[in-house]
């Protein structure tokens, strides 16, 4: 098995055929690029393949997706307003929301 160098740094000699960082596609599936394929477990590492792992994260996605739609069309067609006082509470928090917006802004800049 190889053994990393202490400073870190990997030649392009030191690297075999079993590292990962030498890990070359051999032969290409329908929408995935890793050579493991759809696995779901991986041959060089003790974990699922990358693709395998892009399954879950797609459902988890169209879930979201498709019940928020549903969510914001349901609040779309219900038409009860509620009345809210505009006391100290509800201002109190317009200002805490639009200073931390103001936060924000300055912290990406």
């Amino acid at each position: 098995m190889y053994k990393y160098p202490v400073d870190g740094l990997i030649s392009s000699q030191n690297l075999n055929h079993q590292n990962a960082l030498n890990f070359h596609i051999t032969k290409r599936q329908l929408l995935c690029n890793d050579a493991e394929g759809w696995g779901p477990f991986s041959s060089r590492l003790y974990d699922f393949t990358p693709c395998f792992l892009d399954i879950w994260t797609v459902v988890v996605s169209l879930f979201g997706i498709t019940f928020g739609a549903g969510a914001i069309i349901h609040l779309l067609r219900s038409n009860s307003k509620q009345l809210v006082n505009k006391d100290w509470h509800f201002w109190t928090k317009h200002v805490c929301a639009s200073l931390e917006a103001v936060n924000y802004d300055k912290k990406l800049r």
